[in-house]
């Protein structure tokens, strides 16, 4: 009876753990957002430098367009190429309240306009078209974007359109958006048109600011340490915000999403961001973590020349954003090294660093040697001697031995 009642026990607490959702990394300090989710990532190693219900699932408005530009410009072989648009670019645009870059049906327009018109003003007609471009239609397109959802491995994000427009199946977290930034300031094109403050189309024909910005600046709010920005707004989303940002010498990306104008923040979305902003640069700053030049350690090298050995050093001074009060000894340092046997070409791999802080990889190192390392002939031959004594040689001498004592056994005989 009592292994019964024990087994029902264990059964029930291993269910009850397999249903509990593991708990979200524990919210920052309240800083007085209007922004019901909030998130601020270090733009090199990811590091989440701030967290506001950062992994509850929440829509994304025209923070979509970040993937849907990313996506388009790597599929994408000139943003010189010309284009038309056609119906189907601005069909369902007014029907459905969406923003609009203002192209008209059979505008000349580039791929760059296109892109410009998308982050800018924010176009629906733009991404449409994108879209239709480079997939010949929406649905194809959407799914480039989910395949690269997939990729960057996000775990909470699904995209229905390239527009933003309200879906319940459309969704994503202010992490995930971050995860998104991230790789797409990474791409030099990208990284230029979401930079823009204003443009104007090659045709002379448009004239888009950035919306937020534009807006904040007539509200007299200092939005120089946005470096650039997407903005998204529909009656579920509310105000939000996507932001690639500066601290110091550092960048970081800052998302926010259900920002609430009111009369302290007419602003909401743009002065939430600017307040983690200014949170994060009381809090982090820019620390070494690697000398340059320290020695890390003498790898041996088998059957080396002189019996060299290759002198692994950190090639750079390295930092990494972090709290202000880290502990070193939270910092992992995980090296790696090959079994190298001489010959070893100068270029070749011999080791590597990964440094982690948690669960956050800040930095990777690949160790290469410097110099040649030869062969040492005289243990190549006495390493041939050894392999023809044995089995060879050995068996030489156990004959050799055998016709000695076949020899002794018959002078003996002939003696007796």
């Amino acid at each position: 009876m009592f292994k019964k009642v024990f087994s029902f026990i264990l059964t029930s607490i291993c269910l009850f753990a397999l249903i509990t959702p593991i708990q979200a990394q524990e919210n920052s300090e309240n800083i007085g957002l209007t922004a019901q989710y909030a998130v601020a990532i270090d733009a090199k190693s990811g590091l989440v430098l701030y967290n506001k219900n950062m992994d509850e699932r929440m829509y994304p408005a025209s923070m979509t367009k970040v993937m849907t530009v990313i996506v388009a410009i790597e599929m994408m072989e000139s943003l010189d190429t010309a284009t038309t648009i056609t119906q189907s670019d601005i069909d369902t645009v007014w029907e459905t309240g969406a923003s609009s870059a203002n192209f008209e049906v059979g505008e000349a327009v580039t791929y760059y306009d296109l892109l410009l018109g998308a982050i800018l003003p924010s176009g629906a007609d733009a991404t449409r078209a994108l879209a239709n471009n480079l997939c010949g239609g929406q649905e194809a397109f959407v799914d480039k974007m989910n395949e690269t959802v997939k990729k960057l491995k996000l775990k909470d994000t699904n995209f229905v359109n390239t527009t933003g427009i309200h879906d319940p199946n459309h969704y994503t977290t202010v992490h995930d958006m971050a995860l998104i930034v991230k790789y797409a300031v990474q791409n030099e094109q990208f990284r230029e048109v979401y930079s823009k403050r204003f443009a104007t189309s090659s045709n002379g024909l448009h004239q888009w600011v950035n919306k937020s910005m534009y807006n904040a600046g007539r509200s007299h709010i200092d939005t120089s340490n946005i470096i650039g920005c997407k903005s998204g707004y529909t009656d579920v989303a509310k105000n939000c915000l996507a932001s690639l940002d500066k601290v110091g010498e550092n960048e970081i990306i800052t998302v926010v999403g259900k920002s609430i104008n009111d009369d302290v923040k007419p602003r909401a979305a743009v002065q939430d961001t600017l307040d983690i902003v200014n949170y994060v640069s009381q809090n982090y700053s820019l620390q070494p973590i690697i000398d340059k030049d320290t020695e890390v350690k003498k790898l041996n090298i088998k059957v080396a020349k002189d019996n060299q050995k290759i002198i692994i050093k950190n090639q750079h001074d390295v930092t990494a954003f972090l709290p202000n009060n880290v502990n070193k000894d939270d910092l992992e340092y995980k090296y790696s090294f090959e079994e190298l046997e001489a010959p070893v070409k100068r270029g070749a791999k011999i080791g590597r660093l990964d440094i982690y802080y948690g669960d956050c990889l800040l930095y990777q190192e690949e160790y290469v040697n410097d110099k040649v390392i030869e062969r040492d002939s005289f243990s190549d031959l006495m390493t041939s001697l050894m392999n023809f004594m044995f089995p060879y040689g050995l068996s030489i001498i156990l004959v050799i031995i055998y016709f000695l004592i076949s020899n002794m056994k018959k002078h003996r005989v002939n003696n007796g």
